[in-house]
């Protein structure tokens, strides 16, 4: 098994805590007993320059609301976006044709890097629904499309793909019969799931402590059965356990849709999900039985760091209560 953590590889991060230096990176890497990089392409530019030994997995591009345009599904489209400028600025395409393009350019990029694995978020939702969390689209909708850009994209030899599970519209791991018909629609023989932690958790907001938590994991586990076999990868991070969660937040739908400003939602809603996925590290000495029980090739530090000083000591406390 490989211990990795997240990085926007071309991100402010790189630059401001490693000078753009990856012999830095390497070093920092190392003085944690962290073996790579699941590496994300916020920003264009050259991949030459990037060790292939440093990047391990890539995690690909994702929009979380993305079916109404794949759809063209232009009434809801333009309830999102209000108007046309917002879906280019946003996406940097507007037709569905660039879900294709722009994933295909992730598939070479990903090759070009000599990544093992792929990551591909499973999901849907809209701004307004992620303060609801009542959902247009059925998860059986968004498996079904995504499944049907996959294989437009994803041919041939490449990269190990993982499916990512979230906690809106799409794969969940909540049901098994889902995930099975969506493990077995994508064409594409290399695959597997990616486990998100926080993801899973957040489909119950019931839950208030780290016992409730492992517990929880442990029924979903006992729950996809066979289907743990596909679980590769594990995102290890804990989501809001507090009240926060289980606020009724309608007011911030209402307040949104009355918005025109489409960059105020934006920050508005990225604000609210920063409270609730709150990618900060997952402190239960029973982690490490979920973790040695599926015995995945990849287990990634997701956390959100507020300087370098933070992010070791957020690496350092997991790898505590990992034993490592």
């Amino acid at each position: 098994m490989l211990t990795l953590i997240n990085l926007a590889i071309k991100g402010n991060a790189l630059q401001d805590w490693f000078s753009g230096d990856y012999s830095k990176l390497s070093q920092f890497l190392a003085s944690h007993r962290i073996d790579g990089v699941e590496a994300i392409l916020y920003n264009e530019g050259p991949l030459e320059d990037i060790p292939s030994d440093t990047v391990i997995g890539l995690h690909l591009i994702y929009w979380p609301m993305w079916l109404d345009l794949w759809l063209n599904d232009l009434d809801r489209l333009y309830k999102e976006f209000i108007n046309s400028q917002n879906v280019v600025n946003y996406y940097g395409f507007n037709s569905s044709e660039g879900f294709i393009r722009k994933y295909t350019e992730e598939f070479e990029a990903a090759k070009i890097l000599g990544c093992e694995y792929m990551v591909f978020h499973v999901s849907q939702i809209s701004i307004e629904e992620t303060y609801s969390r009542q959902f247009h689209y059925s998860d059986r909708q968004v498996l079904d499309e995504t499944a049907a850009l996959v294989n437009k994209v994803f041919k041939g030899s490449g990269p190990l793909l993982l499916f990512e599970n979230l906690w809106s519209s799409g794969l969940n791991f909540l049901d098994y019969d889902l995930t099975k018909h969506f493990i077995e629609s994508i064409d594409y023989e290399n695959k597997g799931f990616m486990l998100d932690i926080s993801h899973l958790l957040i489909t119950n907001p019931a839950i208030e402590t780290y016992a409730e938590a492992i517990d929880y994991i442990k029924k979903i586990l006992d729950n996809l059965g066979d289907l743990k076999r596909y679980i590769k990868g594990i995102h290890l991070n804990k989501s809001c356990f507090s009240g926060y969660i289980r606020e009724n937040h309608l007011n911030k739908s209402e307040v949104s849709i009355q918005t025109s400003d489409f960059i105020k939602k934006l920050i508005d809603v990225y604000d609210h999900i920063s409270q609730i996925d709150t990618h900060a590290p997952f402190l239960h000495e029973q982690i490490k039985e979920i973790v040695d029980r599926l015995s995945p090739e990849y287990l990634v530090y997701e956390f959100m760091p507020e300087s370098l000083i933070d992010w070791e000591s957020k690496i350092e406390s997991q790898n505590k209560f990992l034993k490592r």
